[in-house]
């Protein structure tokens, strides 16, 4: 596994935001960080491009915000599943 770009941690971090509409950038890159126990510091120098995040800490940061909105919201998850095994 490599380590992701930062669109690809941008992209992860704008999902979350979404997902909880959380208007500032910066509440959701300081949420994201403190999902796999990073800095606020560490999440934007990811995002822009500073620092190379480790292959480790992407597969956590992913898992993470999945695990986080599919527990905010369980119907949903559960409606996309069922849409996912409908016949097309």
């Amino acid at each position: 596994m490599n380590a992701p770009t930062k669109d690809q941690i941008v992209k992860l971090r704008e999902t979350y935001q979404s997902a909880f509409n959380i208007k500032s950038i910066r509440q959701a890159q300081e949420e994201c960080a403190e999902l796999i126990h990073s800095s606020y510091g560490a999440w934007r120098k990811w995002e822009d491009g500073d620092r190379h995040m480790h292959p480790g800490l992407w597969e956590l940061a992913t898992l993470k915000v999945s695990n986080t909105i599919t527990a905010s919201n369980p119907e949903a998850t559960l409606e996309r599943l069922a849409r996912r095994k409908e016949p097309a």
